[in-house]
């Protein structure tokens, strides 16, 4: 079998897992791919989907870039939404977190959606930094010292540059705001009737914490 069968079989081997595998679309919600003609490498598109507050409100695209060396070289996850976290750099109009370190070792044997879980676990694990490249100290300095800051400062960034989740509605992220105000409160209902809020906005955060 010639190097570009053997390359294309298991092409369409990682394609079929991405989207068909359901334990992988629990985490990973492919859009498309095919061949970049500027990077002359070919290129999967989809959105990664984080299970922890703040990051599981929204979701996140992602470009996976496949070398021709393929599987014996690290397919590069590129990051093209930002995240606030310790492991992507502060810039939100070039966001980038690190596969080639050695906190991501790849095998040949490995499938690209491990790589994808990878990221997934470290965006849902800020505290592990052991298992990411640290590229925002300053966030994780945050994430230490003031978990409930940190937390509101990431569901704001998650509100303006996240994408939708699939079958996502918009109160998902106004339950999301109402559980941090209640947390950051201590559910003090005295403190909630002094904010300077609307009776109706008021009644709502006294409501039970349901998903709504």
């Amino acid at each position: 079998m010639s190097a570009s069968s053997a390359f294309s079989k298991r092409l369409i081997s990682e394609l079929r897992d991405l989207t068909k595998n359901p334990e992988v679309q629990s985490y990973f919600q492919y859009e498309n791919s095919g061949n970049d003609e500027k990077l002359n490498r070919f290129c999967i598109f989809g959105y990664i989907l984080p299970r922890t507050d703040p990051y599981k409100y929204g979701s996140y695209k992602v470009r996976i870039i496949v070398p021709s060396e393929f599987p014996f070289k690290t397919p590069d996850v590129q990051l093209l939404t930002y995240v606030y976290h310790p492991a992507v750099n502060d810039d939100v109009s070039k966001p980038y977190f690190c596969t080639a370190c050695d906190c991501s070792k790849w095998m040949p044997s490995f499938h690209i959606s491990r790589l994808i879980k990878h990221f997934v676990n470290v965006i849902d694990q800020p505290e592990a930094d052991k298992t990411y490249c640290m590229m925002n100290s300053k966030a994780k300095e945050l994430f230490d010292q003031n978990r409930a800051e940190y937390e509101e400062k990431a569901l704001a960034m998650v509100k303006k540059y996240s994408c939708p989740r699939p079958n996502q509605s918009t109160t998902s992220l106004k339950f999301a705001a109402k559980q941090m105000i209640r947390k950051e409160l201590h559910f003090d209902l005295k403190k909630f009737s002094q904010l300077p809020l609307s009776t109706s906005l008021k009644q709502y955060l006294y409501s039970p914490l349901d998903t709504s």
